[in-house]
C-alpha cells in the first residue's frame, strides 16, 4: 500500500498527497476513454454511475464530486492506490535493466480497476481506431444509450450503456454511430457478453496461467476479438495483469530496446515479453507504451 493522506475540503471535494501516483500519466496511457481533459488542465471522468474531477497542482492530487466514505470504498481501489508499484518496478528492472527508462518517463502511471463490460465493448470500437475517436464513439454511445446522471460538476453526464439498452441495436445502429466495419462484430459482441462473463467469472477463480490462456481463448471466440483486443480486455478488464498487449507503440519499443537487430512477429514479441516479465507483463506494458509515444516522436 503506498502511502497517503487525504484532507476533506467540504463533502464534495478532497486533497490527496500520495507518492507514485499520476493520474494524468494514467489517464494518457491508453487503458481508458471516459476521462476528458479540461480547459484549466484538468480531467473530469464517468466511472460507472459516478463523475469525478481531477487536478494536479503543487504535488498534490484535488478531487472534486466525491466524498472521504466514497473515496475510501470506491476509488482507491479504481486507482489502484493499495498495490506496491515501487515493488513491481524493482522486479522489472531486476529482471530487465533496459526497461528502466520506460519506468521513469511512466513512473506514476497505475492500472485502473475497470468495468469488464465497458472494457469489453469499448476495445472491440478500439481496434484500428485512434484514442480520440473512441472517445467520441464511446461518448454517442453514453448519451445515447446510458443513463443522466446527477452530478455537482459543471456539464451533462451519462452513464456507459448497460448490456439490455445495447442489446437492441441493429448493424444498422451501430454504423450510424460511426464504428464502421466493427458494426456486425459488437452486434455479436453483445449478443455474446452473458455467456462471456459467466466463462470468465470460472476463468478467474482458477487464477494462474491457465486462468489467462483460458480467457483469451474465450474472447478470441467472438468476431471481431484477436490477440491484441483480447490482451486490452484481459488487462483492463479483470485482475489479470500476465498479459502483454502490443500495438504500434509497444511493437516499436519492444524492436528498440530489445530487439534492435532481428524483426520478429507480434506473437513471437509477445512471448518473449511473458517470458521476460512474467506476472508483471502488464505493468511493463504500460511503461513501455507510455514511454514510446515520448521517445519516438522526439527521435
Amino acid at each position: 500500500m503506498q502511502n497517503r493522506h487525504i484532507v476533506e475540503v467540504n463533502k464534495n471535494e478532497l486533497i490527496l498527497n500520495i507518492e507514485g501516483f499520476d493520474p494524468y500519466k494514467s489517464f494518457e496511457c491508453g487503458q481508458c476513454f471516459r476521462w476528458h481533459h479540461q480547459p484549466d488542465g484538468s480531467y473530469t471522468g464517468v466511472v460507472s454511475n459516478r463523475v469525478l474531477n481531477v487536478r494536479c497542482e503543487n504535488q498534490q492530487i484535488l478531487l472534486k464530486g466525491t466524498s472521504l466514505s466514497e473515496f475510501h470504498n470506491f476509488w482507491a481501489h479504481y486507482f489502484d492506490l493499495n498495490t506496491n508499484y515501487d515493488a513491481i518496478q524493482k522486479r522489472l528492472i531486476h529482471k530487465t535493466p533496459w526497461i528502466k527508462a520506460a519506468i521513469s518517463s511512466g513512473n506514476g502511471i497505475h492500472i485502473f480497476h475497470q468495468d469488464l463490460w465497458e472494457i469489453f465493448i469499448s476495445f472491440i470500437i478500439s481496434s484500428n481506431n485512434n484514442i480520440s475517436r473512441i472517445s467520441q464513439i464511446i461518448e454517442s454511445i453514453s448519451q445515447l444509450f446510458g443513463e443522466k446522471l446527477a452530478s455537482s460538476l459543471p456539464g451533462q453526464w451519462f452513464s456507459f450503456p448497460k448490456p439490455v439498452s445495447l442489446n437492441q441495436l441493429t448493424e444498422k445502429d451501430w454504423r450510424e454511430l460511426n464504428v464502421g466495419y466493427r458494426a456486425p462484430y459488437l452486434v455479436s459482441a453483445v449478443a455474446s457478453w452473458h455467456i462471456f462473463y459467466q466463462e470468465v467469472n470460472e476463468m478467474l477463480r482458477l487464477k494462474g496461467k491457465d486462468s489467462t490462456l483460458e480467457t483469451s481463448r474465450s474472447l478470441q471466440k467472438i468476431p471481431g476479438i484477436g490477440p491484441k483486443v483480447a490482451s486490452c480486455i484481459q488487462l483492463f478488464g479483470t485482475p489479470q495483469r500476465d498479459v502483454f498487449p502490443i500495438d504500434v507503440w509497444v511493437r516499436r519499443a519492444m524492436m528498440h530496446f530489445y530487439s534492435p537487430s532481428e524483426k520478429q512477429s507480434d506473437l513471437q514479441l509477445q512471448k518473449d515479453a511473458l517470458h521476460l516479465f512474467g506476472d508483471d507483463a502488464g505493468f511493463a506494458q504500460q511503461y513501455l507504451f507510455f514511454h514510446a509515444r515520448s521517445y519516438f516522436n522526439k527521435h
